[in-house]
């Protein structure tokens, strides 16, 4: 958490504190460049928390985000004091943090103590939004605010720094390369085959571990296809593995869908696009025997 001073003057680019952020920040970006090049890879090839760190320091590394990331972090605290001294929440300890997540808030509590983690996108959002997302997450039996919150995640202020936040993406060099699957060449083979070739290649990768449930995930704030390792072996069927792939390549494609507040990733015509893949029905049944 940075801590900032208490009077809005004092946050200027020229200040030594601020000065001294910024050369630090700059400083671990380029470590981090430098070692990926060391090992023929780039940020892009890092695991997702480390990729979307290394995007958050980018980010920061510009001192117009910088400040105005200051400057809402004040913001909040002050917010944040506010509501707990006026409702009587039991808290001797509260800290802030404003990150590049792939949640909106998440608060968690113990004993007395509250951290408070807030999405990098609410920065540049008004007062009165700081007010209902402090309201929504410190304040549970309030809950009135939650639909206006996630409305304002299409908003342009909203959309300018998760944009920002995203406009440093690097092509991955290496973790797309699997022991028995390149998920880059897959991908070319579906895209010439199901989109015209007009799909735009996400950052494709393997995940770091395998997992029992999870087949695949696209991630659209960092734009990665990310595909369970434990289908990278010689007895998974190829079929199954482009399926998979496919199935996030529309995810790609057509987007979320939102609703009265409610996103929908799976509607009508996403099921009608995935019904067009060869063998669907074959690789349906190969999805089920992994559950059963």
């Amino acid at each position: 958490m940075f801590m900032v001073a208490s009077q809005p003057g004092e946050l200027a680019s020229n200040h030594p504190e601020i000065e001294k952020i910024h050369r630090d920040i700059a400083e671990v970006v380029h470590r981090v460049e430098r070692i990926c090049q060391k090992n023929r890879a780039t940020p892009a090839d890092l695991p997702n928390p480390s990729y979307r760190a290394v995007q958050w320091l980018q980010f920061l590394g510009q001192k117009k985000w910088l400040l105005t990331h200051l400057h809402a972090l004040r913001e909040f605290q002050l917010l944040s004091g506010e509501l707990i001294r006026s409702k009587n929440l039991m808290a001797s300890k509260l800290e802030i943090r404003i990150t590049h997540s792939s949640f909106l808030y998440k608060v968690q509590q113990e004993r007395r103590e509250i951290n408070f983690e807030i999405n990098e996108g609410f920065i540049s959002a008004p007062l009165e939004m700081k007010q209902m997302l402090v309201q929504a997450a410190l304040n549970k039996k309030n809950r009135q605010f939650s639909k206006k919150i996630r409305t304002f995640t299409q908003s342009p202020e909203y959309l300018q720094v998760t944009n920002a936040l995203n406009s440093s993406n690097t092509s991955n060099h290496r973790s797309f390369l699997g022991k028995h699957y390149d998920l880059k060449n897959l991908f070319n083979e579906l895209n010439q085959e199901y989109f015209a070739g007009k799909l735009e290649q996400p950052r494709l990768m393997w995940s770091a571990r395998s997992s029992k449930r999870r087949l695949g995930t696209f991630d659209p704030q960092s734009n990665t296809i990310t595909i369970n390792r434990r289908f990278d072996r010689e007895d998974a069927p190829v079929l199954l593995v482009k399926y998979i792939l496919y199935h996030e390549m529309l995810h790609q494609h057509l987007g979320i869908k939102e609703v009265n507040g409610r996103r929908y990733a799976h509607t009508g015509a996403f099921k009608k696009a995935e019904n067009r893949f060869k063998d669907q029905k074959m690789a349906e049944e190969l999805v089920k025997s992994i559950y059963r």
